[in-house]
């Protein structure tokens, strides 16, 4: 047993066969001299580098409370978190997650229970929690899979163009044309070619048709 009352200074290697007890002080180590931890190739290294824990090759690093795996790491450098991983909010320019090679794109928080996506440092999407946001897209959204709405509806504003069919199991309400002489169309039908047809089946609910400026019925 050594009681020492003053500071330790070990030239050469020290093997220590118990418990090594250090109270009030610390391990001071000189600079590229690691502190091994058994023969199981893990150690603590402090360089010009920075500090470096070096984990057992074929069993990980692990940190633990009561025999409970809190923070793992294994061989392969896969990370498991056993409680709630809080980061902070980030920003457009600097998300919380993002990529290694592209620092300005991934998910942040830009206020409280909002979650938003940036990409070249411009936000492309956020959810607050009412609603989904969708911004800065200079050639719009593009669905290639369909979409279909459980509840409520499609609000459009401005004008829309619908290159395929679309079925619609609810009311279908056209504005009125813009302009004080409403010259404008609610609806407009395109044909794809010069020799192809336009049919349009609908039920009116009125009394009679609506105007045609270019003579005949609607339908």
């Amino acid at each position: 047993t050594w009681d020492l009352t003053n500071n330790l200074k070990v030239a050469g290697s020290t093997t220590f066969a118990g418990a090594v007890d250090i109270n009030g002080a610390g391990i001071d180590m000189d600079s590229d001299w690691p502190i091994n931890f058994g023969g199981s190739d893990a150690f603590i290294e402090g360089n010009s580098s920075g500090t470096i824990v070096r984990i057992n090759a074929s069993a990980g690093f692990k940190v633990t409370d009561g025999g409970d795996t809190r923070f793992d790491i294994d061989t392969s450098g896969d990370a498991t978190f056993a409680g709630v991983l809080a980061l902070p909010d980030g920003s457009t320019s600097a998300p919380s997650i993002g990529n290694t090679g592209d620092t300005n794109t991934g998910m942040y928080w830009p206020g409280n229970h909002q979650v938003g996506f940036a990409v070249n440092g411009s936000r492309k999407m956020y959810m607050s929690e009412t609603k989904t946001y969708f911004q800065n897209q200079a050639n719009g959204v593009e669905i290639n899979n369909g979409l279909t709405v459980v509840s409520g509806g499609i609000g459009v504003t401005g004008n829309s163009t619908f290159a395929g069919a679309g079925d619609f199991g609810g009311h279908v309400t056209l504005g009125t044309p813009a302009g004080a002489s409403q010259t404008g169309y609610a609806l407009k039908l395109k044909k794809t070619s010069s020799s192809s047809s336009v049919q349009v089946g609908a039920e009116i609910m009125a009394t009679a048709y609506p105007a045609n400026t270019n003579g005949g019925n609607l339908i």
